[in-house]
């Protein structure tokens, strides 16, 4: 797995789950 790619793809998750809920974000694991 690419550090880069998880990375990326766990900041586009937080911001998806910020834009949905900002109340509770999950962290990703």
């Amino acid at each position: 797995m690419d550090l880069s790619g998880v990375k990326k793809k766990s900041l586009l998750g937080v911001k998806e789950n910020n834009k949905k809920s900002s109340t509770r974000a999950p962290s990703p694991t």
